[in-house]
């Protein structure tokens, strides 16, 4: 999506079928040459300091080493530079409970996998000059235990007025987006 836009991207990941379906899909959509890939450990970034505008990661938080990885986001970008994180979310106890316990269509984790607590989000906060974050995901996140992607809609909608004049439920949902700013 980025690179249709005309960014020039770099896409990492530790796994080399992640890596081929990167490089695949930008062939496909037209933008192979604007995306290149490297498989490479997020914790160990082989690119210079100040490298990047942005750093954008889906559900990459909550599979790192944070110590270590935050350093290195901070590290690779520029000045003025941002990170961007879709996040899944671990306070709400029932949904650790449902993760941890019940099955669910496309259910999958992995041992080293850890829904993020506001804490940790906080710890790699401090690498940067400012955080916001975003909770997403309160009633909607049924939407995938029906399979009623038509439900969507008016959930969304429901979600975003009960997220803006109740903040309390905000801890209740399954996802966080989280924005670091150098």
């Amino acid at each position: 999506m980025m690179a249709r836009r005309g960014a020039w991207v770099v896409a990492i990941d530790i796994a080399p079928a992640s890596v081929w379906v990167t490089r695949e899909r930008a062939q496909a959509t037209g933008v192979g040459a604007r995306v290149a890939t490297s498989r490479m450990l997020a914790e160990q970034l082989a690119f210079p300091a100040g490298t990047f505008d942005w750093v954008t990661g889906f559900g990459l938080l909550h599979h790192a080493q944070l110590d270590a990885l935050a350093p290195e986001i901070r590290r690779v970008l520029r000045r003025g530079g941002r990170a961007l994180f879709f996040e899944p979310l671990g306070m709400n106890p029932l949904l650790e409970f449902a993760r941890q316990y019940l099955p669910y269509r496309d259910k999958r984790r992995s041992a080293n996998e850890h829904p993020l607590k506001y804490e940790q989000i906080a710890r790699v906060g401090a690498h940067f000059s400012a955080t916001r974050v975003r909770e997403v995901y309160l009633f909607s996140m049924i939407t995938r235990a029906i399979g009623d992607e038509a439900s969507a809609g008016w959930l969304w909608a429901w979600d975003e007025w009960l997220l803006a004049h109740v903040p309390a439920l905000r801890r209740w949902c399954r996802y966080i987006i989280i924005e670091y700013s150098v």
